[in-house]
Formats: structure tokens, C-alpha cells, sequence
């Protein structure tokens, strides 16, 4: 790979972020990580992520208006939710406001690996 992939991580737990970013790194990617999406936003022009991993349920502004926010700056950019939200209706607004992937906490980190592969080789 030429140059690394680059990854945004936003979620509210250290912990999540933590293993997360461990798994991003065994990738090979650069993970950048913000604990809520005002601060990822804030933090999009010099991340500039080919990817971005975002828990929906953030305190300050949710994963819905990130979404939103987001939907014309980042067109094309792959936005895997990673939430405890197990409700279709939920995922599926998830998915309506440009939502790629949906993984339900606890995640299968063999199945979001698998996923983190195809968005690997669609950037490359």
C-alpha cells in the first residue's frame, strides 16, 4: 500500500476507541479518534478520513445530525455505525442518512475485519 488508509474514529468510550484503533492499526490505517462528533467535525479538514467509524448515540450532537452534517462535505467517504441501538427502525434512518455499514455493540471484530478488508481494497 502506497499510503494509509485514513480513519476517524468517534465514540464517546475510551475503551471503544481503544480497540477500535487497534484493530484499524492491524489494517495498517491512520486513526485519528474524537470522543464526540462536534469534535470530529472540527477535526475533518486535517483528518481528512477515507473512512470514519462512528458510535450513533454521541452526547452532543447525535449520530443522525453527524450524519447529516457530514452527507454533502463527505460524499463518497464509507460511515460504519457501531452502535447499541438493535432497533430496524433506528438502522434503517441510519442508513437513510448515509450510513454504509451497521455493526450492534458488542461487535464481531472478525465481521467488521472482513468489512474493514472491502472498503481497504475499494481505496486502494
Amino acid at each position: 500500500m502506497n499510503s494509509k488508509i485514513r480513519a476517524l474514529i468517534i465514540d464517546g468510550s475510551y475503551t471503544n476507541r481503544i480497540l477500535l484503533k487497534a484493530l484499524l492499526e492491524d489494517f495498517d490505517f491512520e486513526v485519528t479518534e474524537a470522543c464526540n462528533t462536534l469534535k470530529a467535525l472540527q477535526m475533518l479538514d486535517n483528518a481528512k478520513p477515507n473512512i470514519i467509524l462512528l458510535e450513533l448515540s454521541e452526547p452532543f450532537k447525535n449520530g443522525y445530525d453527524f450524519l447529516d452534517s457530514i452527507g454533502l462535505y463527505l460524499k463518497g467517504i464509507p460511515v460504519i455505525v457501531i452502535s447499541v441501538y438493535d432497533d430496524q427502525q433506528i438502522i434503517r434512518e441510519a442508513y437513510k442518512r448515509g450510513a454504509s455499514e451497521y455493526f450492534i455493540k458488542p461487535i464481531d471484530t472478525q465481521k467488521l475485519a472482513i468489512k474493514l478488508s472491502h472498503y481497504v481494497e475499494c481505496v486502494i
